[in-house]
């Protein structure tokens, strides 16, 4: 698992790309638009965007009110989709859990490894919870076993 934060910069953007773990991100503030093949979408303060492993996206920050994300790359054989999925964390449970494991990335000793498994794991299960309705199987709730070796 890694976790990043991107800062607020009108020029930041990334162009097409994609990886071999999924990526989880949570907009914090400002606004992107983000493009997949045969879909676009402005991403906004309270989005989150599931990239699953393998899929091409491309991010393109706001120039007036530019984006401000965390980010975390990891692997979980349990999450299946075709596609980009966003759903709205009107509640912030996503993005505090998010930021929890930001300022804890760095952190060393006994405990921390699974502490930063366990914040995983809520916020898939949360992230799950959200787009449950429109996107039912998500994550197989039986498995959710994550990989929490990967680093990038």
């Amino acid at each position: 698992m890694h976790v990043g934060h991107v800062i607020p910069d009108s020029e930041w953007g990334m162009k097409s790309h994609s990886h071999p773990h999924h990526e989880l991100i949570a907009v914090i503030q400002g606004r992107m638009r983000v493009s997949w093949p045969g879909g676009a979408r402005e991403a906004v303060a309270g989005d989150v965007l599931l990239y699953p492993a393998g899929f091409p996206h491309d991010e393109i920050s706001d120039a007036r009110e530019p984006v401000e994300t965390i980010f975390i790359a990891f692997t979980c054989p349990s999450i299946q989709s075709e596609g980009v999925v966003v759903a709205e964390d009107r509640r912030g449970r996503v993005r505090q859990a998010m930021r929890w494991l930001l300022e804890d990335r760095l952190a060393q000793g006994p405990g921390f490894g699974d502490a930063r498994v366990a914040l995983l794991r809520l916020i898939v299960n949360e992230f799950a919870f959200l787009r449950d309705a429109e996107v039912p199987g998500l994550v197989d709730r039986k498995s959710t076993r994550l990989n929490s070796s990967h680093r990038t």
